[in-house]
């Protein structure tokens, strides 16, 4: 009922059958697909980094995704209605303190410092601010400017997911986020490109794609050739420090 049965999800999840890709869809479900099915391991080195997407009180959700080199953790964190910036901050510092039992050193926090998110992300910096080595905050803007090849910063960081996704690994059994990254439009402006607007997705699928940007926030902070390379944003510019 979704996405009916023209779609590469019905196609390949209830049909049988294989997919044949959307032209309008930025990564198509065959890439999303493959990188179920892929096995990564994560270098001991590499830190963990947790895409957080803040959500209102509505129908959207509170997204923790975490992720450590390029595979993405299957423990991934969904809240409704968190009514407050302390419920979202409570809960990831839950989750940064259990990903730092599983691996000493602090944890990269990337989340949407914009509208709803703006709240959380100051908090967490003040914390970052007094523990830093428990964890690190990078706030992100999906309504932040572009660049020459990208319209905003938001398809900055599709680009990233997009770049990375044959390398990657996602939890074989993240069926909604992979819905959710494989049904996202872009188009192009001025030789730009420029992703699909969360409002116009939900349009569509009455439902906001929170897992994917949660992802692609934890994305952002990561290159993909030769290695794996950690992006440490600065007021001016994004600075580059391997892991």
């Amino acid at each position: 009922r979704r996405y009916t049965r023209d779609s590469d999800v019905y196609r390949v999840r209830v049909a049988g059958e294989f997919p044949v890709g959307d032209p309008g869809t930025f990564i198509t479900f065959s890439r999303v697909e493959a990188a179920m099915q892929r096995e990564v391991t994560p270098p001991e080195s590499a830190p963990w980094v947790l895409g957080v997407d803040v959500a209102g009180e509505g129908d959207d959700r509170t997204v923790l995704l975490p992720m450590r080199g390029l595979c993405v953790d299957p423990d991934i964190r969904i809240f409704s209605r968190l009514k407050a910036s302390r419920e979202v901050v409570e809960r990831v510092m839950v989750k940064v303190r259990e990903l730092r039992r599983a691996s000493p050193g602090p944890v990269l926090v990337a989340i949407d410092g914009g509208g709803l998110g703006w709240g959380p992300a100051g908090d967490l910096q003040h914390i970052a601010s007094e523990e830093p080595d428990v964890l690190a905050v990078i706030p992100r803007q999906f309504g932040g400017a572009g660049d020459g090849e990208y319209h905003s910063e938001a398809a900055w960081m599709w680009g990233k997911l997009r770049d990375m996704i044959d390398t990657m690994q996602l939890p074989c059994d993240a069926d909604l986020l992979a819905e959710e990254i494989s049904n996202r439009h872009y188009d192009t402006e001025r030789g730009r490109i420029r992703i699909e607007p969360k409002a116009k997705y939900k349009e569509r699928h009455q439902q906001s794609p929170d897992l994917a940007d949660a992802l692609v926030l934890a994305c952002s902070l990561y290159g993909w050739e030769p290695q794996v390379v950690l992006r440490v944003p600065s007021t001016f510019a994004r600075e580059e420090a391997r892991i």
